[in-house]
């Protein structure tokens, strides 16, 4: 564990009735003496976005990727005959049991070592509730002595529409300008239409702490989609570096 992912942790304690939080999610700070390592807040997204119908539009988050971590193992085939909703593979190249919820509407997957991967969930909340009610069921049905375990976000997915056709072949020939893309190291652009109908843009913050890497998928229709972030504070730096860079290659190819 990286000292990126110190941030993004929560432990979880567990209670006959409630969960509750010994420590909450450190907020993502720029760093102190260089305010300019953070992309600036858009304020008025029709400044580079005129067809956009709300000033104010922010990615609409539609997957969150988590992580939860128990101190027990666990027995995945005693899990998949006291458990419903248990599917256990043991013959799988990575054996997993994944145990499908239904409220909230998420998948975890047990490996035995006591890590669970959250999939599905359309929230950081739902996915948080997602994996105590997994650990509750752990607990219940192993009759396992479980405490407290640590959950993380792994990645945030959201979508957006520019609301205008992209020129994607220009878009990938974009440089980083820092004057441009304050708070930004690196943007990688790559667009290969035979091989995928959008262009990839990876974006990377100059930050030494709180580093964040997100990555984007542009279409020619203007919908976008984001994955990578960690948190809505690294997913609202991404979106605030990536729109000043679209912008400048909205309209049909001539």
């Amino acid at each position: 564990m990286g000292p990126d992912d110190d941030n993004n942790n929560d432990l979880l304690d567990l209670h006959d009735s409630a969960l509750q939080h010994h420590h909450q999610e450190a907020p993502l700070q720029p760093a102190d003496d260089a305010a300019a390592l953070v992309p600036p807040p858009i304020e008025d997204l029709t400044v580079y976005l005129p067809n956009v119908p709300n000033p104010k539009a922010f990615p609409v988050v539609v997957a969150v990727i988590a992580q939860a971590e128990i101190s027990e193992g666990v027995d995945l085939r005693l899990l998949s005959c006291a458990a419903r909703n248990v599917e256990y593979l043991p013959h799988h190249r990575i054996p997993a049991a994944t145990m499908r919820l239904n409220e909230p509407n998420a998948v975890a997957q047990i490996r035995s070592s006591g890590t669970i991967h959250i999939v599905g969930a359309a929230s950081i909340s739902e996915s948080r509730c997602a994996a105590e009610l997994t650990v509750r069921i752990l607990r219940r049905a192993l009759h396992l002595r479980i405490d407290s375990f640590r959950f993380r976000v792994r990645s945030i997915m959201a979508r957006f529409n520019l609301c205008s056709p992209v020129r994607l072949d220009d878009l990938a020939h974009h440089t980083l300008d820092p004057a441009e893309s304050p708070g930004v190291s690196s943007v990688f652009c790559s667009f290969e239409p035979e091989r995928h109908m959008g262009c990839i843009v990876r974006l990377e913050s100059a930050a030494s702490q709180n580093r964040w890497r997100v990555s984007s998928t542009v279409y020619v229709t203007g919908k976008v989609n984001m994955i990578g972030a960690r948190s809505m504070e690294e997913l609202q730096f991404a979106f605030d570096a990536l729109v000043p860079i679209v912008s400048k290659y909205l309209g049909k190819a001539t």
